[in-house]
């Protein structure tokens, strides 16, 4: 895990439990593990009405774990296909860095959905229990894996969304919705300078937080403590952040034909 340059928020960090953190280059390798005890279950298919591709679930098995994650099909560029399947491999399977296969002390459920799966973009969320026999209790896990179709790689939220301090002032001000109201006090623990270089970091092996996409809403998850569940969900309507939108990704073209009002217009032209 990379080193962070900030001494004290290196020492808030550590309050979050184990929650939704990926690693960008976990031990386990994705092109090996594509082929280990993986099953593919074809005609398990999401978006049948997409052309540009379809989704199939695949799942790793080995002594307590099974971890479930989608594989895409059917697509046109193969060798897309093929790198595509192992950045999604590695997002799945990353949650393991920490841990030895060979171990039976360990055990893992991992099941994923789909949050918005477009031509271009794609958004998966990870949720399951695991358990380390040497630990008090289990530990329920959440993360996520968003992808650039087009560019074949992974994206973090400071790709798609500009993490100014107007857009920190909206998270800690009640503008995302939470899924649990116990889960507010989260966000009085830091400070808007922290949280500004927190969300910055979002999807990266420096921070637990991670995000999600939906068709009308963005999803962020920060850890908890293990009492209210270990993660936490707020989620905000894109209309809300548009002046946040960095609108040069593809991913926005699709919301753009859902947004409506000259405002709205305005600021996406920027």
């Amino acid at each position: 895990m990379k080193k962070n340059n900030l001494p004290t928020l290196f020492i808030l960090f550590a309050l979050f439990l184990t929650a939704c953190s990926i690693s960008d280059a976990a031990n386990i390798n994705a092109k090996n593990m594509l082929s280990m005890k993986d099953t593919q279950q074809m005609g398990d298919l999401v978006g049948k009405s997409d052309k540009a591709y379809e989704i199939t679930k695949a799942s790793f098995t080995d002594k307590g774990i099974r971890i479930e994650y989608p594989q895409i099909i059917n697509m046109k560029d193969s060798n897309k296909q093929r790198t595509i399947n192992e950045i999604i491999a590695d997002g799945a399977y990353g949650f393991l860095k920490n841990y030895s296969l060979e171990t039976e002390e360990f055990s893992m459920e991992i099941q994923y959905e789909i949050k918005w799966k477009t031509d271009y973009f794609l958004s998966i969320q990870y949720s399951g229990i695991s358990f380390d026999k040497g630990t008090a209790h289990p530990v329920n896990n959440f993360y996520t894996t968003n992808i650039d179709i087009n560019k074949e790689k992974k994206l973090k939220l400071a790709d798609l969304v500009n993490i100014d301090e107007g857009f920190v002032k909206k998270f800690i001000g009640g503008k995302f919705k939470e899924t649990m109201p116990e889960h507010n006090y989260i966000l009085n623990i830091f400070t808007t300078k922290e949280w500004l270089t927190m969300l910055n970091k979002a999807d990266s092996n420096e921070t637990e937080i991670c995000s999600y996409f939906t068709d009308n809403a963005l999803g962020i998850s920060v850890g908890v403590s293990h009492a209210i569940g270990d993660h936490a969900e707020f989620e905000i309507k894109y209309e809300d952040i548009l002046e946040n939108i960095k609108n040069e990704n593809e991913l926005w073209k699709l919301f753009l034909n859902k947004v409506s009002g000259d405002s709205s217009k305005k600021v996406w032209e920027k």
